[in-house]
C-alpha cells in the first residue's frame, strides 16, 4: 500500500512476498526449545530461520545436508541462516538466492532473537529498510515468557517489558511447573502491560508451529473482556474488565497501555499527520501503537501500526471484525502516556483538516 501524509489509503501486501515471525523472549523463556520441536516437524519445511549463532539454536540432533556459506540445509527441508552482520544485508542476500535458485524455495521465516536483545531494532528493520521491505512482510512477534520467572524479569528487566510490549502473541512457557493460580496472576500483567496481544499457553513446548504462526490475530475491539485483573497489580482481589485503560495495572513495570477512540469518520491526511507527530516527538516513549481506524471515503477498516519513531504504512481488512462497529480504536503502549492529550491532539489534527478542506486557514 502506498500512501503519505497527503494521499488516500489504498492497496495492500503484495502476494509473494515472504511471511515474518520475530521470536523473542528473555533469557531462559524456552524459545530455543520450542523453535527446535518446530524444526522436527514436517510443516515447517517451507521456512528459513535466522539466529544469531548456530548455538542459540540446538541443531546437532539434526543433520546438515547441505551448506550454503553461513546457511544450511536441513534434513526437514527447513534452511537456518546465521546472522553474522546486519539483518537487512542477511534478508537481501536470502531473497537473491532464492529469486536465483540458489537455495530452495521458502515462504515463512523465524527470526530468534537473543535472550538479552530488545527487538525494536529488528522490527525497524522489516518496516523502514527499503531492502527489507521489497520481499519481507513483518507478520507478527511472538514473545515468549516464562511462567515460573516471568514475573521477576517484567519487573526488574527492561528489555524483559519491550519484549512483552511489542507482541502480537505472548506464549506462556513452563506452565506445567507452576499452579494455575500463578499462571493466571502472570497472564493478567501481560494483559495490563499488552492488551493487544494474543496470549497461548505451553506446558513442554507442546504448541505447534501453526498454533503460534497461523493463530489469528486478536482483534484490538476484544481487549476488554478477555481478563479481569488487579487493580494495582498487587493481588488485592480488586479485578475489573470493564474497558477503561491499564495504566494503574501496568505502572508497577513502567509501561503503560491507554486507548484513543473517535466514533466519527476521520480523514487519512489528518491522521497520518498525528501519526508522523507522536511519532516525532513522543517515539522514545512509544513502545508501538496499534489498531483500526475509521477513515473517510474507506468502507474497510484501516490497520494503522507505530513503533517508537517509525510510523508503518497502512494495510486493509477485507471487513470489520464481527460486532464492532466501524469507529477509530488505536491502542498506545509505552511510558507516560497521556490519554486525554492523546485524544486531544487527534482532535486537533482532525479538525485542522477539515477547516482545510473548507478552503479556510488552518488555526
Amino acid at each position: 500500500m502506498a500512501t503519505d501524509a497527503r494521499g488516500k489509503v489504498g492497496g495492500g501486501r503484495a502476494g509473494g512476498m515472504i511471511q515474518v515471525a520475530v521470536v523473542t523472549g528473555f533469557l531462559g523463556s524456552g524459545k530455543t526449545t520450542l523453535i527446535n520441536r518446530w524444526l522436527r516437524t514436517p510443516g515447517f519445511s517451507d521456512t528459513v530461520v535466522i539466529v544469531n549463532e548456530f548455538g542459540d539454536v540446538g541443531l546437532d540432533h539434526l543433520l546438515f545436508e547441505t551448506a550454503y556459506d553461513t546457511t544450511v540445509l536441513l534434513e526437514n527441508g527447513c534452511l537456518c541462516c546465521t546472522l553474522r552482520g546486519d539483518l537487512a544485508d542477511t534478508l537481501e542476500d536470502l531473497a537473491r538466492r532464492r529469486e536465483s535458485g540458489e537455495l530452495p524455495p521458502f515462504s515463512r521465516c523465524v527470526v530468534e532473537t537473543t535472550g538479552l536483545a530488545d527487538p525494536v531494532p529488528i522490527v525497524r528493520t522489516f518496516l523502514t529498510d527499503e531492502r527489507a521491505r521489497r520481499d519481507w512482510y513483518l507478520d507478527r512477534v511472538v514473545t515468549i515468557v516464562d511462567a515460573v520467572s516471568g514475573a521477576g524479569n517484567l519487573e526488574q528487566q527492561v528489555v524483559a517489558r519491550h519484549q512483552a510490549a511489542l507482541a502480537d502473541v505472548l506464549v506462556l512457557s513452563k506452565t506445567d511447573l507452576v499452579d494455575e493460580a500463578r499462571t493466571a496472576a502472570l497472564a493478567a500483567r501481560l494483559v495490563a502491560i499488552n492488551p493487544m496481544a494474543q496470549i497461548l499457553r505451553s506446558a513442554g513446548a507442546d504448541l505447534a508451529p501453526e498454533a503460534v504462526l497461523d493463530a489469528v490475530p486478536l482483534p484490538v475491539h476484544s481487549h476488554d473482556h478477555r481478563h479481569d485483573h488487579d487493580h494495582d497489580g498487587h493481588g488485592d482481589g480488586h479485578g475489573h474488565g470493564d474497558g477503561h485503560d491499564h495504566e494503574d495495572g501496568a505502572a508497577h513495570a513502567g509501561v503503560l497501555s491507554v486507548t484513543v477512540e473517535r466514533d466519527a469518520a476521520i480523514a487519512w491526511p489528518a491522521l497520518a499527520r498525528w501519526l508522523t507527530s507522536l511519532a516525532a516527538f513522543r517515539g522514545n516513549d512509544l513502545l508501538r501503537l496499534k489498531g483500526l481506524a475509521h477513515v473517510i471515503g474507506e468502507s474497510r477498516p484501516v490497520v494503522v501500526q507505530a513503533v517508537q519513531h517509525m510510523v508503518h504504512p497502512p494495510t486493509l481488512l477485507d471487513a470489520w471484525p464481527a460486532g464492532m462497529v466501524p469507529r477509530t480504536r488505536l491502542v498506545a503502549i509505552g511510558y507516560r502516556l497521556d490519554k486525554a492529550m492523546l485524544e486531544k491532539s487527534l482532535e486537533a489534527f482532525a479538525g485542522a483538516e477539515s477547516t482545510n478542506q473548507k478552503g479556510e486557514r488552518a488555526p
